[in-house]
């Protein structure tokens, strides 16, 4: 499937514009605090994946008790934060197992891994690898903290930076991870690339070198083992289109056919009004990213006294399905600004901000494309005809609207029989329209000839009529045909 991202694979448009997909956000947070050790919030610090095999989702969260908030028996003292896990059926309704590892008020029914520091953040990224040959390495977490171990070739008795830790199952971790980056090249690690690249099979990390004066961009570090990793190269930064105050903070990616899809942490780092937003990137190839429609906000923020009110923060982008789940740190809050004036504090000591783990979905292919709020024309580019799919779309088509097509032979004229009249189209199982021409059977077009005498051929253009639609992709023939990922 060709995502319409851009206008590559399109020669002509007419009456269109570019937009994007419409996430539908789950009205409150998929996880609020409920258990005693959850007293202070069961935050938006998380990690989510899907288990290769069962198909469960797993999520593991921080969760933190004010000191006022301890067990009885215990002395009154500093926050106390924990490493959580739950589980679901289906990505949205989640369960707390008792996992028996740690007693808290005398019990260990609860669903506490550890308990952890305020600043550890090696959790926030987990994946699994089950191509790993070592079986102790089959889940594997990154993040930014302080360690007193190192890898090889790092000064001995760690240090603070990039950190990477191992488990067999995603609940037995060692007690620290190791240092893998230090403190004096990166200042910030958020996100993990939740595969291994196709083709080079390499880890990709989401880094943030460290420059002076400070400002935010995403860098891409690569690591074939997890634990030597390339120093981080720029990936996205703003450019002349961006305010001064605009920086890039961090990237979750996912693929969808042949595309990595990504969303972008805007910071806004403006001393008035310093929210985070998010935009749509995509690459081809997982090297170049490209912004799909720059300053536009892809997952919205909630209206004012939402808990995402201030901050949406995608952190992980999981296909299920036909749909893309996007799960997100959502906060009430503006980012901390670093630079300007800094905004006066309220009760510092009993106000702060909400965290909380939201969730928004969309139709997995569509996330871009080209709107006709009337009449509109999309025209491809020459396209090789192979298999017997004929020609399929993605399409979001109002009340009263309609996807049309015809084929232009290799001269650029319309096929007899393969004309705009004669076009329909059906929608099928997988969320596609199908097109067909005068009759439904003719979906398959390779080698077909019309009632007209027309015969398609295997160089072809599609020539689209959209009426208060919006097409966000478009395959001829056999999804093979189409040039897969490189690295």
């Amino acid at each position: 499937m060709e995502l319409l991202f851009d206008d590559d694979a399109i020669d002509r448009t007419a009456g269109v514009r570019r937009v994007l997909g419409s996430p539908k956000k789950e009205p409150n947070p998929i996880l609020e605090p409920q258990m005693p050790w959850e007293t202070a919030g069961s935050s938006a610090f998380h990690a989510v994946l899907r288990d290769q095999a069962s198909g469960r989702f797993r999520l593991w969260y921080r969760a933190s008790i004010g000191g006022a908030d301890r067990p009885a028996g215990e002395s009154d003292g500093p926050e106390r934060h924990f490493l959580c896990y739950a589980e679901s059926d289906d990505g949205r309704t989640w369960d707390r197992p008792a996992l028996r590892r740690l007693s808290f008020a005398g019990s260990l029914e609860n669903n506490i891994i550890r308990e952890v520091d305020a600043g550890d953040t090696v959790f926030h990224n987990i994946v699994e690898d089950p191509d790993d040959p070592d079986p102790q390495r089959r889940y594997k977490a990154l993040g930014y903290q302080h360690t007193t171990r190192a890898a090889a070739g790092l000064p001995e008795g760690g240090g603070t930076g990039v950190t990477v830790s191992f488990s067999p199952d995603g609940l037995e971790w060692p007690e620290e991870p190791i240092l893998v980056m230090g403190f004096e090249e990166i200042t910030d690690a958020n996100c993990l690339q939740p595969y291994r690249n196709p083709g080079s099979g390499s880890w990709v990390a989401f880094l943030r070198p460290r420059i002076t004066p400070k400002r935010r961009f995403v860098g891409r570090g690569t690591s074939g083992d997890f634990l030597r990793w390339t120093h981080p190269e720029m990936l996205l930064t703003p450019d002349s289109g961006d305010d001064e105050f605009t920086e890039f903070y961090s990237l979750s990616t996912a693929v969808v056919g042949n595309f990595h899809v990504g969303a972008l942490w805007v910071f806004h780092d403006h001393p008035e009004d310093s929210p985070m937003t998010t935009e749509l990137v995509y690459s081809r190839d997982g090297r170049s990213f490209r912004r799909a429609l720059p300053q536009a906000e892809w997952i919205p923020r909630g209206p004012e006294g939402s808990f995402d009110s201030g901050q949406v923060c995608p952190v992980r982008l999981l296909p299920v399905g036909d749909e893309l789940f996007v799960y997100y740190n959502g906060v009430d809050r503006h980012h901390r600004l670093k630079r300007g004036p800094k905004p006066p504090v309220v009760n510092p000591k009993t106000v702060g901000p909400t965290r909380r783990t939201g969730l928004a979905r969309l139709p997995l292919q569509a996330l871009c494309g080209l709107r006709a709020d009337h009449d509109g024309v999309v025209e491809t580019r020459w396209v090789c005809n192979y298999g017997q799919t004929g020609v399929q779309a993605v399409a979001d088509v109002d009340p009263g609207g309609s996807v049309r097509a015809e084929i232009l032979d290799p001269f650029g004229s319309v096929v007899p029989g393969w004309d705009r009249a004669a076009s329909g189209s059906v929608a099928a199982a997988d969320g596609h329209l199908h097109l067909w021409w005068e009759r439904p059977e003719l979906r398959g077009i390779p080698g077909q000839t019309s009632d007209a005498e027309g015969t398609v051929g295997h160089v072809i253009k599609v020539r689209f009529h959209l009426h208060r639609a919006t097409l966000f992709g478009f395959q001829i023939g056999a999804e093979t045909s189409f040039p897969g990922q490189a690295d």
